[in-house]
């Protein structure tokens, strides 16, 4: 395959055969394939949906920036029903009782009144620029495709957890990536128990550092980026997640060098790492431990109830989010 291979890369191969150390190559299962096809028709509607919803944040910081504070846009229902109906806070100061009543329907009747107040109260009293006819209809057509494209990511999603507790490879590492991300990995990857070592799977998920050099010159490490870009999106949103919700990890994820140096994605590529080592051992039967994965006796353990603050990095829409009205 001349477009992929010099002659050097040939000759290696051909080596590396001669020696007794090649694999034949295997194709994925048709098991495999039908979860990868299904991982990807996700990606058909989660790209969109983030792209609706930047356009639709960048609009409200126009027209309504008070209702990003009294609301989280990105992962609830409820605000973009509200805009799909009433898509400016004249609209919505206009008609106080029906827009009091749709997002008690739209909630289920879940939302608190005080919440309800508080969004009503914004629109009286924003100071965004007030929205055309033109502004008002491009508002109201994001928030509808917003919510069309959200409603085919959940069914999506749906398929995707029932099919991951359907085998064993993704069952066992479900409970600490969440079965959307544990169907991914497998995907991708095949079953994890499958690697020869943790080393092997951090290799094969693109995690493994590399180093640039020539002669004096020697550069900074990175990681190989070798394999799907896939997998390390889904391990990257796990890592946030863990971040978040474990002290031991989120103590460790601070003290990096990265961290103290407001280079945050390199401590978090860190976590990515430990992350993608601990699901080979947790594949093998293990339980997941985080304090096995650092040594915590020198690390500055925050209780979780100040959680809020750890993961200076922003976080993304996560499939694994729990669903919100």
């Amino acid at each position: 395959m001349p477009s992929l291979h010099d002659a050097k890369s040939c000759v290696v191969m051909a080596q590396l055969h001669r020696q007794g150390v090649s694999r034949e190559y295997a194709p994925p299962s048709e098991e495999r394939v039908r979860m990868r096809a299904l991982v990807r028709r996700r990606e058909v509607f989660e790209k969109p949906l983030q792209t609706h919803l930047n356009e639709l944040e960048g609009l409200l910081a126009r027209h309504w920036p008070e209702l990003l504070v009294e609301m989280d846009v990105w992962r609830r229902r409820t605000p973009l029903e509200l805009l799909a109906e009433y898509p400016c806070p004249a609209d919505v100061t206009a008609h106080r009782a029906e827009v009091r009543e749709l997002m008690r329907r739209v909630s289920r009747k879940m939302i608190k009144e005080d919440e309800v107040s508080r969004v009503l109260e914004s629109a009286e009293r924003s100071v965004g620029m007030p929205a055309s006819t033109e502004e008002r209809e491009l508002v109201r057509a994001v928030a509808r495709e917003a919510l069309h494209v959200r409603a085919s990511l959940a069914s999506v999603n749906r398929e995707l957890e029932k099919e991951a507790m359907k085998h064993e490879p993704t069952r066992s590492i479900a409970p600490v990536v969440g079965r959307v991300t544990a169907l991914a990995l497998v995907a991708y990857l095949g079953p994890l128990s499958q690697y020869d070592s943790a080393a092997a799977l951090e290799k094969a998920c693109g995690l493994n550092l590399k180093i640039k050099s020539s002669g004096n010159y020697v550069g900074r490490p990175s990681i190989s980026k070798r394999g799907s870009s896939s997998v390390r999106r889904y391990l990257y949103l796990a890592a946030l997640r863990l971040v978040k919700d474990d002290e031991v990890i989120a103590a460790w994820y601070r003290a990096r060098g990265g961290y103290r140096a407001d280079r945050k994605l390199i401590a978090l590529v860190a976590v990515m790492r430990k992350l993608a080592r601990a699901l080979w051992h947790v594949a093998r039967g293990a339980s997941f431990d985080a304090r096995k994965l650092v040594d915590a006796r020198a690390l500055d353990i925050a209780p979780m109830a100040r959680a809020a603050a750890p993961a200076a990095t922003p976080t993304p829409t996560s499939h694994e989010a729990p669903a919100r009205t």
